[in-house]
């Protein structure tokens, strides 16, 4: 069954990752329904345009995923921006593997795992959960959104996909993209939403997204 649903976040995630534990095909087809379309907003968020003119985005995440099949979860997480900020460093070395190495590696999708095996599993994304930013927003501003966001200075993008689609802390996303201290990391951030406010002509709340921690 799937991991019941708890007012306590952190325990609901070290249950569902403890799921993918023990089982690992019904855990991952669970992290797979609730956190497939959050990694797809992630992936088309930091796909370069030289990668995108030869693979689906929705292909990354399927070959991220075929690879959990493969592997137990990593002890320590507790929290949903660990578990997201752990799918997303996987896409990360899926798409410089790409980049590096272009249509002559191409792998199989599911060569790594079947995913189509997986209880409930649908090619198409559509049956996973949706993700803050798209139920916020609506479809049509949501793609606007992820278009401009592609469209930032890399370390602004950077820091709005840490914060805002991953919803870790300054002090995680500085660390993690080598910046010297929260504060930089806060600046970085304020002249992205600032910038994405504009260019979409939204409200800034919108913007921020509600995942966003950046504290």
């Amino acid at each position: 069954m799937p991991a019941a649903e708890s007012s306590d976040p952190e325990a609901f995630v070290t249950a569902l990752v403890e799921r993918w534990r023990a089982d690992r095909r019904s855990g991952v087809s669970e992290v797979y329904h609730r956190y497939a379309r959050r990694l797809l907003e992630i992936v088309r968020a930091r796909m370069s345009d030289s990668v995108r003119g030869s693979f689906e985005p929705a292909d990354v995440v399927q070959n991220v995923f075929g690879s959990l099949l493969c592997v137990a979860p990593p002890s320590g997480i507790s929290r949903e921006s660990e578990l997201l900020a752990y799918l997303a460093t996987s896409a990360k070395n899926e798409l410089k593997d790409l980049h590096r190495y272009g249509t002559r590696q191409r792998r199989d999708l599911r060569l790594e795992g079947r995913l189509e095996d997986l209880p409930g599993f649908e090619v198409s994304l559509q049956s996973a959960n949706p993700t803050p930013s798209e139920v916020a927003m609506g479809n049509e501003a949501h793609e606007r959104f992820i278009r401009t966001l592609t469209e930032l200075p890399t370390m602004q993008r950077e820091v709005y996909v840490e914060a805002r689609l991953i919803g870790s802390t300054s002090a995680e996303g500085a660390q993690r993209l080598g910046l010297p201290s929260p504060e930089a990391f806060r600046q970085v951030l304020a002249r992205a939403v600032a910038k994405l406010t504009l260019a979409l002509d939204v409200p800034n709340e919108s913007c921020r997204g509600v995942t966003g921690r950046g504290g």
